[in-house]
């Protein structure tokens, strides 16, 4: 198994969010991990796609055949220059959009735990391979 990133878009092409996938020997995918959640349910409409991460400057990243592009509208864009100033200014809380940081933590923490699956595996095959031998086990 490997993870990926990927980008999860609506059924007009507009950003929604990064999810890390799963993708198994045999090719499937599926969804692991959304910042912190167990999992993101795709909504209908809703789609995977292999793109790099929009441009932060982007206030609606909208895919189109080449890339991303702005999507929001000239009063979207104002609202969320206006929005930015008041949390410059600290009168407004905003979500901080997940860091690079956040997302390779995530991408460490999957495969810690697949390497301790594993490892797991490989003890209980190997105690079961020396009990069928007639060896004792100690582990």
């Amino acid at each position: 198994m490997t993870t990926e990133r990927r980008r999860v878009i609506d059924g007009k092409g507009f950003y929604i969010t990064t999810v890390i996938v799963a993708i198994q020997t045999d090719g499937s995918e599926s969804i692991l991990v959304l910042y912190g959640r167990p999992t993101y349910l795709l909504q209908p409409g809703e789609r995977l796609v292999n793109m790099p991460s929009p441009p932060s400057d982007l206030v609606r990243p909208l895919i189109d055949g080449e890339g991303w592009k702005e999507g929001a509208t000239a009063q979207q864009i104002e609202q969320a220059r206006l929005e930015r100033e008041q949390e410059q200014a600290g009168s407004t809380p905003g979500a901080a959009p997940p860091s690079e940081t956040e997302l390779m933590l995530a991408e460490i923490m999957i495969a810690m735990g697949q390497l301790q699956q594993e490892t797991t595996q490989a003890v209980a095959e190997l105690t079961m391979a020396m009990a069928m031998m007639g060896g004792e086990s100690n582990v």
